[in-house]
């Protein structure tokens, strides 16, 4: 069988080594990163800590928030293969 997945998330991209850091800043984001679930390492590498452990998230990548409100890196590539633009899919809704 096959399945398509259905679900609207939220996500920045981590598009910048310096401040500001991320395409756009919600509150989600800010929340975690003040909370210390996003953070910079020593090495100034950004860390999310998610259900499975720490993930490295590497320039370029896509911070999602997924419907259940947990936060996870995903690579540009496979973030595009899985998700439409919401806003360009529901103009007319």
């Amino acid at each position: 069988m096959k399945y398509v997945k259905v679900a609207t998330i939220e996500a920045v991209v981590y598009d910048k080594p310096t401040v500001p850091y991320f395409s756009e800043l919600p509150k989600w984001l800010e929340e975690k990163v003040n909370d210390g679930h996003i953070y910079f390492d020593k090495n100034d590498e950004l860390k999310i800590v998610t259900l499975e452990g720490i993930e490295n998230i590497k320039l370029g990548y896509y911070i999602v928030k997924d419907t259940r409100g947990n936060i996870y890196g995903c690579d540009p590539g496979i973030f595009k293969e899985m998700y439409t633009d919401y806003s360009v899919d529901n103009k007319n809704s």
